[in-house]
């Protein structure tokens, strides 16, 4: 298993030959990049490539990979404080067997709620198995974006949403659950606000009872609740 990390400095266009020689490459991780589009480029040519974390990168899809062949093996992307276009967003570049997401930072989900809200159903269609949701502001209408996604989701195989909720109000976690309740397949995890107490936990797990949702054993300082089938 050939892996490159944590890889800096400044000779772009030799380092995306060192990329573009290296075919057996199963992880990489960049960081920092400022733009990270020629690197979208060069991975029709990684076919091995199982694992890629950018960090703090720019990406725009590249007409190249409309028609190019992708990594079939590419199961983990993983961006942090990452900006992308709507087309790279929706990660058709990545793979057809994308396992997890994960995005970290990301202000798409809160300043562009409905965009985000496509590609969150687009990947639960696609069949990902979890996503994840790190470090992200949270509004109204981007919770109402995520619910409007997992509305009516029916799944063979299970598919999990992980959120980092601090910065999200109770009553948003009841929009969630009332999209929970309407699935199949589905579970929501993640650590409860630094500021949630005794009573918001017990309001919580009272529309968890109240909607028939199921909950499964936690520390107490976090939740996994899914749907009711």
């Amino acid at each position: 298993m050939l892996r490159l990390g944590n890889f800096s400095g400044d000779d772009d266009h030799g380092f995306a030959r060192a990329i573009a020689a290296a075919t057996s490459l199963s992880s990489l991780e960049l960081t920092p990049l400022l733009d990270s589009t020629f690197l979208l480029a060069l991975l029709p040519r990684l076919l091995k490539l199982e694992e890629l974390t950018l960090k703090t990168s720019v990406l725009r899809v590249e007409p190249a990979l409309l028609n190019a062949p992708v990594p079939r093996h590419l199961r983990t992307p993983t961006l942090t404080y990452c900006t992308m276009d709507d087309a790279t967003g929706l990660l058709h570049w990545a793979s057809s067997c994308l396992a997890t997401v994960a995005l970290n930072m990301c202000d798409k989900v809160c300043s562009k709620p409905a965009p985000f809200g496509h590609y969150l159903r687009r990947w639960i269609a696609g069949g990902i198995t979890t996503v994840m949701l790190k470090i992200c502001e949270w509004n109204a209408k981007s919770i109402f974006a995520v619910a409007s996604s997992l509305c009516n989701t029916r799944r063979s195989s299970p598919f999990l949403l992980w959120l980092d909720v601090d910065t999200m109000r109770l009553e948003s976690f009841q929009v969630l659950l009332e999209a929970l309740v309407t699935c199949t397949g589905v579970s929501i995890q993640g650590d409860y606000p630094c500021g949630f107490g005794f009573d918001e936990r017990a309001q919580i797990q009272s529309w968890v009872t109240q909607l028939h949702l199921r909950r499964e054993y936690t520390s107490g300082y976090d939740f996994h609740i899914l749907s009711p089938s």
